[in-house]
């Protein structure tokens, strides 16, 4: 019996064995494999535009925010600055809006990949932060010369 089931393990993973199965798919279809998957590869790429232009206006909202130098987060995802912020750029932006839209019709189920969550800021922040960091060694390493100036005042509690 174990034979006969790794028999048909290898029958199944060999190489004549899938192009069969292509064979099938298109004679069934009558279409070619490559003409499905176009489809398919044209939905995705429409789906990652969108998602690059809802993290574009995360960008934009992270920008200001920091320049104001502002907090983000307030006491639960669906407050604070970032949140407010991103919906008022929403309204100008489909993409972004009916990311809003799509994340207040769900809003009692957990999506999959919410964009806008604490931890994609996070990541966001720190990509940012590496960015600017590589620019200010950048700055630099182009210099003779530099020097550092800090202002601050020591705690006194």
């Amino acid at each position: 019996m174990a034979h006969i089931v790794r028999n048909i393990e290898r029958q199944e993973t060999s190489a004549v064995h899938q192009k069969a199965e292509i064979c099938q798919f298109q004679w069934v279809s009558k279409k070619r494999l490559s003409e499905a998957f176009d489809k398919q590869h044209h939905i995705w790429n429409e789906q990652a535009g969108r998602n690059r232009r809802v993290v574009r206006v995360m960008i934009d909202t992270i920008k200001y925010l920091a320049k104001e130098q502002m907090v983000l987060c307030g006491h639960d995802s669906c407050s604070g600055k970032f949140y407010n912020l991103f919906a008022l750029l929403a309204q100008n932006d489909s993409a972004a809006g009916s990311y809003m839209q799509l994340l207040c019709d769900h809003s009692e189920d957990k999506l999959e990949c919410n964009l806008i969550s604490s931890g994609y800021q996070r990541h966001l922040l720190s990509c940012i932060k590496a960015l600017i960091q590589e620019e200010i060694i950048y700055s630099i390493a182009n210099q003779a010369a530099f020097s550092l100036i800090f202002d601050g005042t020591t705690d006194s509690s």
